[in-house]
């Protein structure tokens, strides 16, 4: 198709010089140098009917390119692979929208909020039972020194 659309440029090129080498050669030859007002308008209207199939022809060359790559996209479109690329696509999008929905879930948010408080006060208990062995241990050296101090 894109050989048949340069040719039909190419012959319009040619068509178009040739008609103004008769045009020219035509107008030589009357007597002053011009053509009779019939004759003018006669070539004025052949080459516009000939501008139009020109143009008609072209427009034919085109849509038959345009069909030529429509059905070539549909077909492709058609095709397994491209069926299986949409569906992996759409796997993907569902599998990130889900993992979005889930992470941001008041749901989740409470159980988060309810597990940080949960090992808060674990430390909390921790830290006291913490202090409160370290302060037995200094009672128990005040109590020993005291007992070696009186004896």
């Amino acid at each position: 198709y894109e050989q048949q659309y340069e040719q039909a440029v190419a012959d319009l090129y040619a068509y178009h010089a040739r008609a103004m080498a008769e045009a020219a050669a035509g107008a030589a030859s009357t007597p002053g140098g011009q053509l009779p007002q019939d004759q003018v308008v006669a070539r004025a209207s052949f080459f516009d009917r000939r501008q139009q199939q020109l143009a008609q022809a072209a427009a034919r060359i085109q849509a038959a390119w345009r069909g030529r790559k429509a059905r070539r996209h549909v077909r492709e479109i058609r095709s397994e692979a491209y069926r299986q690329r949409a569906n992996d696509a759409a796997a993907h999008i569902q599998s990130v929208w889900r993992g979005h929905k889930v992470r941001t879930s008041p749901a989740i948010a409470a159980a988060k909020r309810q597990r940080a408080a949960q090992l808060e006060a674990q430390r909390m208990l921790a830290e006291q039972a913490r202090r409160a062995a370290q302060e037995q241990e200094a009672r128990q050296q005040e109590a020993a020194a005291v007992k070696i101090q009186a004896a």
